[in-house]
């Protein structure tokens, strides 16, 4: 796949293999290994794009994770263009989302270290999905991962390190 948009494929283009490129609405075939997708195990994960409070402050998002990749929407930007698309900054694009003030749940330990886990997402599939971006992207779209939880499929489980098909669920209501 060409996940940098320069029109060479990843497997020929060192570039996009040192900085690792986790793209929503990626569907590749094998994992990277050249294994059958179907065989993956599946990491749900949930992002909640509701807001507590109606939160209407651009410099509540998130800073740029390290500094972040060159023009990496992120900080008060970034929350401008949260309250554009949402009409608020959600929890998943907040510095200090509502998960973490309240009561910590308890959690059993992680599976498998996540050694490949991205500091950026890039959106521009989403954008142009939703008609709000260039349809094909001709760049990148970066933003911080956003705050989010991992629930595993149990059916797969290995506790080795493995691959995992990643199965974002955007949590729209605050009951859910």
């Amino acid at each position: 796949m060409d996940l940098d948009f320069n029109g060479v494929k990843a497997q020929s283009d060192p570039n996009e293999l040192q900085t690792p490129i986790c793209q929503a609405v990626t569907e590749p075939t094998q994992d990277p290994t050249g294994g059958d997708i179907k065989h993956t195990a599946h990491l749900y994960v949930f992002i909640p794009m509701f807001s507590v409070g109606n939160d209407q402050n651009a410099a509540d998002a998130m800073d740029c994770p390290n500094g972040g990749r060159p023009g990496e929407l992120c900080g008060a930007a970034l929350g401008s263009a949260l309250i554009t698309a949402f009409g608020f900054v959600p929890e998943a694009g907040k510095r200090t989302p509502w998960s973490q003030r309240r009561a910590p749940i308890p959690t059993t330990p992680s599976p498998a270290p996540r050694t490949t886990h991205a500091s950026s997402v890039d959106l521009s599939l989403t954008l142009a999905a939703l008609g709000k971006g260039a349809n094909p992207p001709a760049a990148n779209v970066f933003v911080p991962t956003p705050n989010h939880s991992h629930v595993i499929d149990n059916s797969r489980f290995n506790a080795s390190p493995s691959w995992w098909e990643v199965r974002p669920v955007l949590i729209m209501n605050q009951s859910d």
